[in-house]
């Protein structure tokens, strides 16, 4: 029942119903599916040292980091009410988290939360394309419109959005791309017959449509990253033969979704953004500006999560968020050097696919600011229960806090800075 519960909560939190359904306007059935799933899952919450395992994890200690810090954030530069809305928000991500970590806890369930996943993400990309294309009409749903230039020619086009979360183009990119992943993961089932492991092919025409209409770079650009890390991780370094042979090709069909370059265009603007957001964090290193106050210093999203994250929470929630990432992909490639000495069979068949997303997740939302979504943390939280089932069995120990760890990570939290600083300033050229 637990797991039922907790794919109904993802169903409503991905797909919004109380959105465009008039029926359930209102109504508060994020919540009360949240409630719902604590209720079920409290004999799993109340196990002795479920809390401490869950959040005492390199991943959950940043997860709880990062909440924490925006709280701090907000505590001292905005005030008790404030940070007591903040903690509430991020308690509830947070708790979210714990749950996914506690209820996905059998090979099996993954699966099926993940094929649940891709139904989810079908049902959302349907909607947006129906309103799109006129079929239907959702009031909550904003067509972007835009502007490019084709020879010399202003052509005005439109961007495919959807309900909720995925109101925006690229957002919505990063959904699409993730439920490739998940189809074909599906698909490569062999434990089930062939007619029915083809149905999970299904999905994909409606997928890749919905992809192209958001003329997301970020979207393609993670896709194209996601076949890379599959390839290698499947089928070794020797997969980029052809994944190199193939750049030049795929990089000459051109269009916006495949134009990825800085000298110009939104890349200039997304540079010149970057750099005001920086700036903002070497005058508030330490706390930042505080949770969901970027905005009263811009007009736009820094367009960089991890980015973000420095801005608004400071040093230690940026390191936070970042290393949640970090973690995350070293605890997969930690796992893969042994998936094929006592890994459970369906956990090996998944670890490449689930590496692939996790890896173009990571790199999609540094384009986006998607530190607090679900989503995010769906992605987090789907690597530190792979780990719990994958060691079940094992002698080997999950990855643990130690100095040597959080060494590296503030290590790589200056030199995240530093790239950032280094490609502001090289692409730089409005000065």
């Amino acid at each position: 029942m637990d797991f039922a519960a907790f794919l109904l909560l993802n169903a409503i939190l991905f797909i919004r119903p109380m959105e465009f359904i008039p029926a359930l306007y209102g109504l508060p059935l994020y919540n009360l599916s949240f409630c719902l799933c604590i209720i079920l899952s409290f004999p799993a919450l109340l196990a002795k040292n479920s809390f401490r395992s869950i959040l005492g994890h390199p991943i959950g200690a940043c997860v709880l980091t990062l909440a924490l810090s925006a709280v701090l954030s907000n505590l001292v530069r905005h005030g008790i009410q404030e940070a007591i809305e903040t903690f509430d928000v991020l308690m509830k991500v947070v708790l979210y988290y714990i749950l996914l970590v506690i209820i996905v806890r059998s090979p099996s369930r993954m699966k099926w939360f993940l094929a649940s996943l891709v139904v989810d993400g079908c049902i959302v990309a349907a909607l947006g394309v129906a309103d799109y294309k006129g079929i239907i009409k959702i009031p909550s749903l904003v067509v972007l419109e835009e502007t490019r230039y084709v020879d010399g020619i202003e052509v005005p086009f439109r961007r495919l959005s959807s309900t909720g979360l995925f109101g925006d183009p690229n957002d919505l990119s990063l959904l699409l791309v993730g439920c490739v992943i998940n189809s074909l993961y599906l698909v490569s089932d062999r434990s089930i017959a062939v007619p029915l492991r083809a149905l999970w092919l299904l999905p994909l025409p409606i997928l890749f449509q919905a992809l192209l209409l958001t003329y997301s770079r970020a979207g393609m650009l993670s896709l194209l990253f996601a076949t890379a890390i599959f390839g290698i991780a499947r089928f070794g370094w020797r997969a980029m033969i052809p994944i190199v042979l193939a750049i030049p090709l795929v990089l000459g069909i051109g269009g916006r979704q495949l134009d990825f370059k800085l000298s110009g265009g939104t890349g200039q603007s997304r540079i010149a953004i970057w750099d005001l957001y920086s700036g903002l964090f070497v005058q508030n290193p330490v706390l930042g500006v505080g949770y969901n106050h970027c905005l009263d210093y811009a007009d736009h999203v820094v367009h960089n999560s991890y980015l973000h994250a420095y801005v608004e929470m400071g040093f230690l929630g940026g390191t936070a968020f970042l290393g949640a990432f970090m973690i995350s992909l070293w605890v997969l490639v930690r796992i893969g050097r042994r998936r094929s000495r006592g890994l459970d069979s369906e956990l090996a068949r998944l670890w490449p696919f689930l590496l692939a997303g996790v890896g173009c997740y990571a790199l999609g939302i540094t384009s986006l600011s998607r530190c607090y979504v679900v989503p995010t943390f769906t992605t987090l939280g789907l690597v530190a229960a792979y780990e719990r089932m994958a060691l079940a069995a094992s002698p080997r120990q999950s990855l643990r806090i130690g100095l040597n760890l959080i060494a590296l990570l503030l290590i790589s939290s200056v030199g995240f800075l530093i790239v950032i600083f280094v490609i502001i300033k090289k692409n730089a050229n409005y000065y």
